[in-house]
């Protein structure tokens, strides 16, 4: 992907991304109120970024983590990225604009782990570029991403 734009359009993905961390950090220390060890966690998105940075913190607290994402070959690489820190992982293929492979996913991950007890909605989908490139349906796809498979 090519970010083109002006300086306003950079410093407004930089942004949130910082914001995302921020909100990130944020649960993380809410997290610490009680023990979670042994917790399930399922995080979307979870196979780079911010999803796999999780990932590998709640790995450290002791949780047993589940992540999802579309790519496989990315699943591939974060599984074997956590199982060298020796965490517990499940790694689950979904798309979540389909309802049909969310429903599977968490009977999996439920099947698996016999639970979840945390579950992170990180998965996102960022459109960039100038507005008069953007079409309504990269407004409505990165709204069923970040909004409406959460509801």
């Amino acid at each position: 992907m090519q970010i083109r734009g002006n300086s306003k359009t950079v410093a407004a993905i930089a942004a949130t991304g910082v914001a995302a961390g921020v909100i990130a950090n944020t649960l993380y220390q809410r997290s610490r109120e009680r023990v979670i060890s042994g917790d399930v966690v399922l995080i979307t998105g979870g196979s780079r970024g911010l999803g796999l940075a999780l990932a590998r913190r709640f790995q450290r607290e002791g949780c047993r983590v589940a992540i999802c994402a579309r790519d496989e070959a990315e699943l591939a690489r974060a599984r074997e990225d956590l199982a060298k820190r020796n965490a517990h992982v499940y790694t689950v293929r979904c798309d979540l604009t389909r309802k049909e492979e969310v429903e599977q996913m968490i009977e999996d991950v439920n099947r698996h782990f016999g639970r979840i007890d945390i579950l992170v909605n990180n998965a996102g989908q960022i459109q960039v570029g100038p507005i008069e490139a953007m079409r309504v349906e990269d407004f409505e796809d990165a709204m069923n991403v970040m909004f409406w498979w959460v509801v």
